[in-house]
């Protein structure tokens, strides 16, 4: 499998807008069952929903680059992932919140990857297409 990136979705920056407390640093205690789309866990989907109700991440499990999640929408920014930070726009500030922890979780006792969706800071150090990721 290649990973092929294009270009951040680049937005206006919220920062700070939305503050969730000492909470969001706690782990996603419950296990969150993912969805493997070709039945051998190589592309899993995950359930991050607070941006939007039905919100989906992408979970790749690249042979040479190792995991990798596509947030999407659901941590716009590495900001927004360090930090006691709430996206700007959310449908449910409680199930954004955890999702990022979830995705913190991921993160932290997984060893994935997390590639944000509006992060141009971030976006800078990764190759783009016609280069990839396996």
């Amino acid at each position: 499998m290649k990973l092929y990136l294009l270009q951040c979705g680049i937005i206006q920056s919220w920062k700070h807008l939305f503050t969730m407390g000492r909470g969001v640093n706690q782990p996603f205690a419950v296990p969150v069952p993912f969805f493997d789309v070709f039945g051998d866990g190589s592309v899993q989907i995950v359930f991050t929903p607070g941006h939007t109700p039905g919100h989906q991440s992408l979970l790749l499990h690249l042979e040479k680059w190792g995991p990798t999640l596509l947030t999407g929408d659901s941590v716009y920014t590495n900001e927004i992932l360090d930090e006691d930070v709430l996206p700007g726009l959310v449908y449910s500030p409680a199930d954004a919140v955890a999702s990022i922890r979830k995705t913190r979780e991921l993160r932290q006792l997984h060893g994935v990857r997390i590639i944000t969706g509006h992060d141009p800071s971030a976006w800078a150090g990764y190759a783009k297409a016609p280069a990839y990721y396996e």
